[in-house]
This record gives structure tokens, C-alpha cells and sequence, in this order.
């Protein structure tokens, strides 16, 4: 095995040190979108990573769009609310027991696809087509 690294001042060693200045601590994201998380990989997907390049190598006509922020969501409150209910309903009657139980199912249910449609596209009107059909 051959283990011999570059000279000191070759190109690539001098522009990881340039970029290491002017980010001293950098978070994941940081390291991410300097292309420093798999430099390694080949071009769709290492340090010459961009949008052109990943539709050249899925077989696209045009680049693919940034994926959406997703949103916030009411649902996390709606399911401590069902839990709450839950535990109501273990120690009072079971009425309210089951009452908690049918909130979580739908809940759980109802958030998966509110997650599911707005990771799906950055088109709001596809998000909602493809809401409405699941």
C-alpha cells in the first residue's frame, strides 16, 4: 500500500486550507454543502456534486428542483393529546381509554401522509394531488 500524500502546496490541500479559514468550526451542513462529506465520490455526488450533473446521470431532461421546506405541524399536539387521553383513560373508564386511542390512530395516520405529501414534490399543487389521492 501506498500511503504518500500530496506535496504541501498542491491545489487541492490549499483549497481545503482556504475553506477550513474561512469556516473555523463548521457544522455537518457546513461540511455538507462544501462538499467535504464523501469528497471522494465521483461528480454527481462528491465535491463537483451539482443539479446539472445529477440529471446527467439519472437520465433527465432538466435539473431537478430544490426539495421544499417542509412545514409546521399541528399534529405532534393533536398526539400528546391522545396520549393524555390514554392515560386518562387507563385509571378513570375506558370509554376515554378508547376515545385516546382512536385520536392516536388517526394522529399517526393523518401526519404520516402530511409527511409523505410534502416530501413527495416542491409543486404545492402536486403535494395536493398526491394528498388527496392517498
Amino acid at each position: 500500500m501506498d500511503f504518500a500524500l500530496p506535496a504541501d502546496d498542491d491545489p487541492r490541500r490549499l483549497e481545503v486550507r482556504a475553506w477550513l479559514a474561512a469556516h473555523p468550526s463548521p457544522s455537518r451542513r457546513d461540511l455538507a454543502v462544501g462538499g467535504f462529506i464523501a469528497p471522494h465520490w465521483p461528480s454527481p455526488w462528491g465535491r463537483d456534486a451539482d443539479a446539472e450533473a445529477q440529471a446527467e446521470v439519472l437520465g433527465l431532461d432538466e435539473a431537478p428542483e430544490a426539495q421544499a421546506v417542509v412545514g409546521n405541524s399541528l399534529w405532534p399536539i393533536f398526539g400528546a393529546l391522545g396520549i393524555g387521553a390514554l392515560a386518562v383513560g387507563l385509571v378513570v373508564h375506558p370509554v376515554i381509554f378508547v376515545t385516546g386511542l382512536c385520536i392516536l390512530v388517526a394522529v399517526a395516520i393523518e401526519w404520516t401522509m402530511t409527511y409523505w405529501s410534502e416530501k413527495v414534490s416542491g409543486d404545492e399543487i402536486g403535494r395536493a394531488s398526491c394528498r388527496e389521492r392517498g
